[in-house]
């Protein structure tokens, strides 16, 4: 082989791909999964629980995921000028109708708190919710693509927005969660712990929302079924 021939054959043996870091990364995320990766690029720490075998429970226990999804379930479903209107009466009434209709299981209805769902109609966000819910400006379970930078990398996000309203001056949007907040500290600081939680899945909401509808988006709520309490993000 000739000098020159050698040559090539080390440049090409010594090929880097320069993009290496890219194929670590994935080219879609949900907004999940983008809400547990951690500043600096990781995944932030999760501790797990193993549920305990079904024949060991006497009743089946829910999981706080699974609670989220009865309690998301029912509010995908009912009536909000009713659920307003008529409180936690009327949420029954519907909840034993899904109940019979299939939708739900009657111990899935029996493990969540109805009442609390109520509540949330009788704040003054569950009664703007209700008011635009009749007026035909409420929608919920919204799905989205959304194009965002990723550690760098272009990546298509995908999501869904519990629900959201249109006002006048822009949209409100409201995200329901089950997570447990602990009685014993001061609720300012669960409060705080739960804004940490979930701002970047906020700010993606917000971003796809007013992209998509080309108005801002003014409030952003967050309503925990589990303490019956809002927060403002």
């Amino acid at each position: 082989l000739s000098r020159e021939e050698q040559e090539e054959i080390c440049r090409r043996l010594d090929f880097s791909y320069p993009y290496e870091e890219a194929r670590k990364r994935k080219s879609k995320y949900s907004v999940t999964e983008l809400n547990r990766l951690g500043k600096d690029g990781g995944e932030t720490e999760h501790k797990f629980t193993l549920a305990v075998p079904a024949f060991r429970q006497e009743k089946k226990r829910f999981s706080a995921a699974e609670k989220g999804t009865i309690c998301h379930g029912i509010m995908e479903r009912i009536d909000f000028t009713r659920a307003e209107a008529e409180g936690v009466a009327y949420i029954r009434q519907a909840a034993s109708e899904m109940v019979a209709s299939g939708i739900f299981a009657e111990e899935e209805i029996e493990a969540v708190d109805l009442a609390r769902i109520a509540a949330f109609f009788a704040s003054p966000l569950g009664k703007r919710c209700a008011g635009s819910f009749a007026a035909g400006r409420l929608q919920r379970e919204r799905a989205f693509d959304l194009r965002l930078e990723v550690e760098g990398e272009l990546a298509v996000v995908q999501g869904v927005i519990d629900c959201y309203f249109e006002e006048e001056d822009g949209f409100v949007l409201l995200d329901y969660k089950t997570n447990w907040i602990d009685p014993t500290k001061d609720f300012a600081e669960e409060e705080e712990r739960m804004r940490r939680a979930y701002q970047r899945q906020i700010d993606i909401y917000r971003r796809a929302l007013s992209a998509a509808l080309k108005r801002p988006v003014k409030e952003a709520w967050l309503y925990l079924f589990g303490a019956g309490a809002l927060i403002e993000m």
